[in-house]
């Protein structure tokens, strides 16, 4: 049903067999989004979650026999958490989720809490246990989610979409990357294809610096053999914002710019530089929308003024005429 995934870090890397539990259907789900939307939670009945090894194995929190909580999955060292060993490496099928309530109509209690309980099953399709929803667990303004599984449809759907994809990283994108296989630092040339060889769950390492336990992660090769582990988020979230700047263009975009634009042009928009003779749209990309424009009218000329966070940019008839940066408050 599913790809392989593998542990990195200090976990050994290990071949996961095919979910061969009970059958269901699962419902129609968004797979592109790696967050629980608590507004079409239904959405995730039928849907396998898989618990990657910890590093640390540590007990999990938030699992029960029932969802009135009464007592935990298999209690650990600690009575309030469920052992390591009873979840970690497994997949649950979501086979109905139950809301209580009841119990959250007092704000006072449960602040940090949501009534959403996911009722799972493993492959044996034994007794139920139940994952409860905490806050952690539901996309905010103010954070990401922060729950121990990775949702399955997820991983598969960015496994199709990302491999074998060639992407062109913008320079301001380029990041201490390390070498996957020597561990040491590495440089990126500006305009150097990466092709995505591989999409792994890893856990938290400070390199890949994310506030999950998990995470989906891109193994990127470049043309000189150089391959680094790049988090999935940074890549998806912020290039697909309309509101932000470009941070990376596929294989096609570059070819595209590069024969459109010529090399200077080009390796400039990578590099987030500014050149007389660039158009509007390329300025876009580099910096993201304008934080305010003036569009005027000059002895036939027309005039746009493009304000950024760093630069003012002056177009005539649609080329940059006259570039002023903006000093650092």
């Amino acid at each position: 049903m599913f790809s392989t995934l593998f542990a990195f870090a200090h976990l050994s890397i290990a071949q996961i067999k095919t979910y061969d539990g009970p059958p269901t259907t699962p419902q129609r789900y968004d797979s592109s989004s790696r967050y629980i939307d608590v507004d079409h939670i239904g959405l995730l009945k039928g849907q396998a979650l898989y618990f990657p090894p910890r590093i640390e194995k540590a007990d999990y929190e938030h699992i029960y026999q029932s969802y009135l909580e009464k007592s935990v999955y298999q209690p650990g060292a600690d009575p309030r958490l469920s052992r390591y060993d009873a979840i970690a490496g497994k997949y649950f099928r979501i086979h109905d989720i139950v809301e209580r309530k009841e119990i959250y109509d007092d704000n006072r209690t449960h602040s940090n809490s949501h009534p959403y309980y996911f009722k799972l099953k493993d492959k044996t399709g034994g007794n139920a246990i139940y994952y409860h929803i905490t806050t952690n667990g539901i996309k905010t303004h103010s954070f990401s989610p922060t729950y121990p599984f990775i949702i399955v449809g997820l991983y598969e759907k960015i496994k199709k979409d990302w491999l074998n994809k060639v992407i062109v990283l913008v320079d301001s994108y380029k990041k201490n990357f390390t070498d996957r296989i020597t561990k040491q630092p590495i440089s990126v040339l500006t305009g150097e294809r990466w092709t995505c060889t591989d999409v792994v769950v890893a856990p938290y390492t400070e390199e890949l610096t994310y506030n999950n336990e998990h995470l989906i992660a891109l193994i990127l090769k470049s043309d000189h053999g150089t391959e680094i582990m790049v988090n999935h988020s940074w890549l998806t979230d912020e290039n697909v914002n309309s509101r932000s700047p470009r941070i990376y263009y596929t294989e096609a975009e570059a070819s595209e710019y590069e024969h459109k634009l010529g090399q200077k042009h080009w390796l400039a928009m990578l590099t987030r530089t500014p050149q007389i003779g660039m158009s509007p749209e390329m300025c876009r990309l580099m910096f993201g929308p304008a934080k305010d424009e003036a569009l005027s009218a000059v002895k036939n000329k027309q005039i746009l003024v493009q304000r950024y966070w760093n630069y003012i940019l002056q177009f005539e008839n649609g080329k940059l005429k006259a570039i002023r940066k903006l000093e650092k408050n």
